[in-house]
């Protein structure tokens, strides 16, 4: 069953209780403002003819006054342009449900007898691989060596066979790949694993996938395709 945590995203919910920043200074603009103009009144009011204000410090607080309100504006349009790019990752997030992701992990989850990786072979061509398998509890239960050249995106299937033969049960396996060179140089390699997204989290600061149990940030989504209708 795919679900979403999370009805607004943290941005609706906290301003539901909380003035923004920008709310907050043009409360205290107007209070201000309005306090000015009141000072500024009284004060043309009871001025001396004959010893009457200095214009140009009048005109020099008026332009003050007006540079504070463009920046309260200016705040004010950034906020707005905020809270639209937040609900937009927060729809593009709840679209992912019920989608297959590849995304940045080590892990994967064994199940019908399948398990999938992607591997990305980094800095050269490696001749040689070495695959290794290990349960929840961190016992290794797979390895396998795999001849090159092989570089760049690679994908490994296992089909739950331990090393004594028997079948793995189902659930999480993390996979490790040691790659070397002609040399025997230890060349990068960066683990992916992919499922069904069954669950999008909207509580924290940014929306959260989960895959095979996984928690999966979106900037760990590597590729997605989407369910057929």
């Amino acid at each position: 069953m795919t679900t979403t945590s999370g009805i607004l995203p943290p941005s609706q919910t906290a301003a539901a209780a909380t003035p923004t920043v920008a709310e907050q200074s043009r409360s205290q603009y107007d209070e201000d403002f309005e306090l000015f103009l009141t000072l500024l009144t009284t004060q043309i009011q009871n001025q001396n003819p004959l010893d009457p204000m200095n214009s140009n410090e009048m005109t020099q607080q008026v332009v003050n006054y007006s540079q504070l309100e463009q920046q309260i504006n200016s705040n004010e349009e950034l906020e707005r342009i905020n809270a639209n790019l937040a609900q937009l990752t927060v729809s593009n997030a709840v679209s992912y449900l019920g989608d297959t992701v590849t995304y940045v992990t080590d892990k994967s989850n064994l199940a019908n007898g399948e398990a999938n990786w992607r591997y990305n072979i980094q800095g050269g061509t490696a001749s040689t691989i070495e695959i290794t398998i290990t349960n929840e509890a961190g016992d290794t239960v797979r390895t396998e060596t795999i001849n090159g050249p092989l570089s760049g995106f690679q994908e490994y299937t296992w089909d739950g066979r331990a090393d004594d033969g028997t079948q793995s049960p189902d659930g999480a396996y993390a996979i490790s790949v040691n790659a070397q060179d002609d040399d025997g140089k230890v060349l990068s390699v960066a683990t992916a694993g992919s499922g069904v997204v069954t669950e999008v989290d909207l509580a924290g600061d940014a929306p959260i996938l989960t895959v095979n149990g996984d928690f999966v940030s979106l900037d760990d989504i590597i590729s997605i395709a989407r369910q057929s209708n």
